[in-house]
């Protein structure tokens, strides 16, 4: 941030001042990637294994396969994101 011109107001008008338009959208989409794959990965299973357990030693069913459970959450989790607000925020 400290390299851009004053007129840069963020991370991607300093990297579009160093690099072309095309360059910046790439370099940072490869960036914000890199950043965040690792830690989706790493929620993604402590909350398998956490609804997992809350399953078993909470509910007292038998355990699901991982992968099912695994696609269960995702789905739920992606519906909650398509829903929106609606279903977020209840008035």
């Amino acid at each position: 941030m400290l390299s851009g011109s004053g007129k840069c107001n963020d991370i991607t008008d300093v990297v579009k001042e160093h690099f072309s338009d095309r360059m910046s959208n790439h370099l940072i989409t490869l960036l914000y990637f890199l950043a965040n794959y690792p830690i989706l990965l790493v929620y993604s299973v402590a909350i398998t294994n956490t609804v997992e357990s809350f399953i078993v030693h909470q509910l007292g069913y038998s355990a699901l396969p991982q992968a099912l459970l695994a696609l269960l959450l995702i789905v739920g989790l992606m519906m909650i994101i398509w829903l929106g607000k609606d279903i977020i925020i209840v008035n």
